[in-house]
């Protein structure tokens, strides 16, 4: 719930439509999250749950719509990807690893980037911390795209991405004195030939 308000925040300040409605949407999710909040902090009384985070994620996404629709089109298309940067990142690490692992992409695991900062001894606030610094940071990034225009930065970066994230695993795989050529292929094996590769490895 708190990158949820960071979002909205980044939303209202980047709105670029004429209406009403649409920053008066986006407020009131962030009043409601606020709202939520206080519950929510570690240690939590109350949990969102799979249907409040999809719901509230749909929300996002829908008025993420509305506040760029009338951006220019390179703005339209890079400026949400980073207000969204962290959910997105977190996300498409996922699919890469439980592809790669030849893993049903809808598996649970512990290796989101709050977990990971569990599992270095952080304990659960001081892991909120660390994000929620980090979404401020890419919120800092974002208004500073928006007001100087340079958004082909963020498209190199985000084109980046996935092969930087591929290029990590093999040299993490290398250097741990596996075989490159064998982490590179596994990228295209079908999935059975990926799951029993992860589980030699294991």
């Amino acid at each position: 719930s708190a990158f949820g308000v960071m979002i909205c925040i980044a939303m209202v300040l980047l709105y670029t439509g004429s209406d009403t409605l649409g920053p008066l949407a986006i407020v009131a999710l962030a009043g409601s999250l606020a709202g939520f909040l206080p519950h929510n902090l570690p240690p939590a009384r109350i949990f969102m749950g799979d249907s409040g985070s999809q719901s509230v994620g749909f929300l996002l996404g829908a008025l993420s719509l509305l506040s760029f629709a009338k951006a220019s089109t390179l703005a339209a298309l890079i400026l949400p990807i980073v207000v969204f940067g962290h959910p997105l990142v977190d996300l498409s690490y996922a699919v890469l690893r439980r592809y790669h692992r030849g893993q049903p992409l809808g598996v649970a695991d512990r290796e989101h980037l709050h977990h990971l900062l569990l599992d270095r001894g952080y304990s659960r606030r001081a892991a909120l911390g660390i994000l929620v610094v980090l979404n401020f940071v890419l919120l800092a990034l974002v208004l500073h795209l928006a007001s100087r225009q340079l958004t082909g930065i963020v498209v190199i970066l985000v084109l980046l991405t996935i092969p930087a994230g591929i290029a990590f695993r093999i040299v993490r795989h290398a250097l741990a004195g596996g075989s490159v050529r064998e982490e590179a292929l596994a990228f295209f094996m079908n999935r059975e030939r990926r799951r029993v590769l992860h589980q030699a490895r294991q």
